[in-house]
């Protein structure tokens, strides 16, 4: 209970309800996002984008919100005081004091023209070309000028007249016509300074005495009336406006008849057979100041207005009055006065004068009413109140003071009623006491009783409905009983079955069962059903928080074309429907309102959806365009389904293979990245009463493939394949055959270097060994003699031959293994080398490094390198007869160069090529890949250059 009880002081509010007439406007203000509720002009252009021109700029209405152009970012002013659309995807703009502009609306860009004279808005419009026309004044002549949106923007003048008193000078752009509306014959006089080549027509009326001041071709406005005529210009009917002259009225045609402003008492209504009606801020446009009257494409009629931003009439059978954001908790019909309550206030209203009005203060936790007769019953968390009602107001009677709060009331007879309570159950009571408490009731909370043919049913919020018969026979419906729902909020009765109204939809209650149930399956929107009813024709309508739905076959339908909440956050408390009047009242958290169900239409209308634009990567393309493969963004723009920021219709959208899509905050369909292919872009428009649209196709485009996918690619790839594996094939024949050659190669050296090396053994080792023997010979010999001192000095020599055979054999040793050497220590075993060469010769001999010397050789390098310069030395010692010799190691990036210079008596070249050394050091050279050149003259010394790669 005391859950219920803080849940209904939530939604109840203070306060008291000012008179406010019932409107059919609908608002569109900041709070839809307008960036001000000052507006002077509205417009169409010819994609089907609304413009509004308000005092803080330029806006355009893009289906789903408002793009605002100002002086920050383009305009020369923010105050638009007249936008006119010209055709050509531009529109045409009056900004505050600062002229007249063309504005390109792809680009922004904004082009002044210049006027002469002095130029009135009133007699601005389009050209069937998108052309600028207006009337220029200058003393007493009138010309007319032409302006197209081209750079410059040049004036062409059409006309000019001098015109007689009382004498109007009308122009009809799209078909370059100038009518002279005068009383007098032969106005077209006035034209005898024409300079165009539109056709001049004199219109003649016949009314006497008024002062001409605005004119259509059927119809004049005068300082003080409308003026409708027949095609003659006779006078058909004369319909007064204004009591005083009116210099500043403005006329809108439409089909239906004429709408006159004077911008700032509201606007007059003057149908085509001269009814008038009138119509200021106390009706609910909202504001006194209309600044033009405006009819869109879907006959909608827009009011630009100061301070009340654009007010929308489409239709006239759903009307609202505002509650100053005061729920409505309850409403009553009694007689012809329909009663609610809302705040601490009883209010009343009625289909006659359709004004809200306040009838009375009551308790501010007054929840229910019940009317009997002239009997009235109000039920509050405090008790009972009761009233008498006379033909205007209500007189308070007795109170009768309960603990537990009254939730709702039935009168069963003339002066007995029955009460649903929170917390005790059923209460029988008078005007005078309490007849019974049935505390054994089921429920002991009550949210609601209503009377039915058998008897009452008592609902709840959590435990279902009790269904009571006459003959105290109890039913308690649940969720297990098949409700939708154990939240129970209303039912009404019709041919025996019950309809249920619960959180969930609605279930149908037959012949002791629930016999259908009607949920968001069947089309159900909203949170909760707050009540239903039949009309005269049978047809079952359903309330919910959010939507009026009427059932169509097995659909719940919801009438989103019309709206019964003016925002998100406003829901529906209340309803009531009147079988009499076949009116439907419905109260908010802000609002009432009244629905003539007998006018009301679903929306049949099925728009095309229409593609405006198609980008690629910025770039505006056809819509069936190619699209690279490589491409970053692709964007679709649809045109806007409707002007009206109030619109309920959506577009759905798919490309082949995939599911539908809705447009959620943009009119723009991106495709980051599509596979190549062909596809078609789909679209459909869902109406405000989910009629759809035929499907239609936006764009076939196609995705071209990548190019390595493309047939031309395959071939070339294919060719390219083939050459380069037989490329391939032959490269590796080819270093198969270079590697077999440099391993028969390898071998042929391996065997010439073991020759050599057995040579050298032989040569120096087997001829050293040999000198040995004979000289350990000779050694025992003279011993045998007693010569002791010869055989000293033998043995002596032998030593020295024992030392160079070990230091030769180490040298060979060292220079075939197998490890890498660094250049640092082959260098130090060739010092080595040099020095037991030269050590006895008068040879001065110097070796020199440029470069790195821990870079690795190779052991076939190491041991060619030292044969080379073992040989070159052995030369230079043999032959030469040098006393210096240069040796010079130099290493760069790749190479290493060595450089044996002497200045010995030189030698012939052909010799020297033919000599076994010479032909040994190149053999060797040759087999490390490099190259050798020997530069000797006679008696000039001999240069020898090695080089080869490392």
């Amino acid at each position: 209970m005391l859950r219920t009880v803080v849940l209904l002081f939530f939604l109840l509010a203070n306060g008291s309800v000012k008179s406010q007439r019932f409107s059919a406007y609908q608002s569109v203000t900041t709070s839809n996002g307008l960036p001000s509720n000052y507006v002077f002009a509205v417009c169409e252009d010819s994609e089907g984008f609304l413009w509004a021109g308000t005092d803080k700029g330029l806006c355009r209405y893009n289906g789903f919100s408002w793009q605002v152009w100002d002086k920050d970012n383009g305009l020369p002013g923010n105050y638009i005081n007249r936008i006119i659309s010209d055709d050509r995807k531009g529109l045409w703009l009056s900004i505050s004091d600062k002229g007249f502009y063309h504005f390109d609306i792809a680009t922004g860009k904004v082009i002044p023209f210049l006027f002469p004279g002095m130029l009135t808005t009133q007699t601005i419009e389009a050209d069937k070309q998108g052309n600028l026309f207006f009337l220029s004044y200058k003393g007493n002549a009138i010309s007319g000028y032409v302006v197209a949106p081209t750079p410059g923007l040049p004036c062409t003048k059409v006309f000019t007249a001098i015109p007689h008193a009382n004498t109007l000078i009308k122009a009809v752009p799209a078909q370059e016509i100038i009518y002279a509306v005068s009383n007098k014959k032969g106005s077209t006089a006035l034209f005898d300074s024409y300079v165009g080549k539109w056709k001049t027509v004199e219109h003649r009326v016949t009314i006497p005495g008024s002062t001409l001041y605005y004119a259509s071709l059927n119809a004049l406005v005068t300082n003080t009336s409308l003026l409708l005529l027949h095609k003659d210009g006779s006078l058909r009917k004369e319909v007064k406006l204004f009591k005083e002259g009116n210099e500043y009225a403005f006329t809108t045609n439409s089909r239906d008849g004429y709408y006159v402003t004077d911008i700032k008492t509201g606007y007059h209504f003057i149908d085509n057979e001269g009814n008038r009606t009138f119509v200021n801020g106390t009706d609910g446009i909202g504001s006194d100041y209309i600044n033009q009257v405006y009819k869109a494409n879907d006959n909608t009629t827009i009011f630009a207005t100061l301070g009340a931003g654009l007010q929308m009439l489409k239709s006239s059978y759903l009307q609202s009055a505002s509650t100053n954001n005061k729920a409505v908790r309850s409403i009553v019909k009694a007689n012809d006065r329909w009663l609610a309550l809302t705040g601490n206030s009883m209010i009343e209203f009625s289909p006659a004068d359709r004004v809200l009005k306040p009838l009375a203060t009551v308790e501010p936790s007054a929840l229910t009413m019940s009317v009997s007769g002239n009997n009235l019953v109000v039920g509050s968390l405090k008790g009972i109140q009761f009233y008498s009602l006379n033909d205007k107001d209500v007189t308070p009677k007795n109170f009768m003071p309960l603990s537990a709060g009254i939730s709702s009331v039935y009168a069963t007879s003339k002066d007995t009623y029955r009460a649903g309570s929170y917390g005790s159950g059923l209460i029988l009571f008078t005007n005078k006491a309490i007849i019974e408490r049935e505390t054994a009731f089921p429920m002991k909370i009550i949210e609601d009783v209503i009377p039915l043919s058998f008897g009452f049913a008592a609902l709840s919020y959590e435990d279902g409905v009790v269904l009571s018969h006459h003959n105290n026979q109890r039913i308690h419906l649940t969720q297990r009983s098949g409700l939708l729902s154990n939240s129970v909020f209303h039912l009404h009765e019709l041919n025996d079955t019950l309809y249920i109204a619960t959180k969930a939809g609605i279930s149908l209650y037959a012949k002791g069962r629930i016999v259908k149930s009607l949920s968001t399956a069947n089309g159900f929107a909203g949170t909760k059903a707050i009540y239903s009813f039949h009309d005269q024709h049978k047809r079952l309508w359903v309330v919910s928080d959010k939507y009026l739905h009427l059932l169509n076959g097995d659909r719940l339908q919801p009438i989103s074309s019309h709206p019964l909440i003016s925002s998100k956050e406003d829901l529906l408390t209340s309803a009531l429907y009147d079988p009499v009047s076949h009116l439907l009242a419905t109260g908010s958290l802000s609002a009432i309102s009244l629905i003539d169900i007998d006018k009301l239409r679903t929306d049949t209308t099925r728009k095309t959806p229409r593609l405006l634009y198609t980008f690629v990567d910025g770039q505006k393309v056809a819509a069936n365009a190619s699209i690279p493969y490589l491409y970053k963004d692709l964007r679709f723009t649809c045109a806007p389904i409707a002007s009206s920021p109030l619109s309920q219709e959506k577009i759905a959208y798919r490309i082949t293979g995939s599911d539908w899509k809705f447009l959620q905050d943009s009119l723009v369909i991106s495709f980051p990245k599509l596979r190549p292919g062909f596809y078609q872009l789909q679209a459909k428009i869902i109406n405000a009463d989910e009629l759809e649209s035929p499907v239609t196709t936006l764009s076939s485009f196609t995705i071209q493939k990548p190019f390595w996918q493309t047939l031309w690619f395959t071939v070339l790839s294919l060719i390219a394949t083939i050459i380069l594996t037989y490329f391939l094939f032959r490269l590796i024949e080819k270093a198969k055959r270079k590697k077999l050659e440099a391993k028969l190669h390898l071998q042929q050296l391996l065997q010439q270097e073991r020759e050599r090396i057995s040579k050298d053994l032989h040569d120096h080792l087997g001829t050293n060994l040999v000198t040995m023997i004979a000289q350990v010979d000779s050694v025992e010999t003279k011993l045998h003699r007693n010569a002791i001192a010869e055989a000293s000095a033998t043995v002596a020599h032998l030593g020295t031959q024992a030392r160079d055979v070990m230091n030769v054999l180490r040298e060979t040793i060292w220079a075939v293994q197998e490890n890498e050497h660094q250049l640092g220590e082959l260098i130090i075993r060739i010092r080595t080398f040099l020095q037991r060469l030269y050590e006895a010769t008068a040879v001065s001999w110097h070796v020199t490094l440029k470069g790195d010397e821990a870079i690795l050789l190779s052991p076939q390098q190491t041991l060619h390198l030292f044969r080379i310069v073992q040989e070159a030395s052995q030369n230079i010692l043999k032959h030469a007869r040098a006393t210096n010799v240069l040796y010079v190691f130099e290493q760069t990036s790749n190479h290493l160069q060595i450089t044996i210079t002497d200045d010995g008596i030189g030698m012939l070249s052909q010799a020297g090529d033919q000599s076994n050394g010479i032909s040994n050091m190149r053999q060797r050279i040759a087999a490390l890949n490099g190259s050798i050149a020997i530069d000797s003259a006679s008696g000039k010394g001999t240069t020898i250059v090695v080089q080869l790669p490392v």
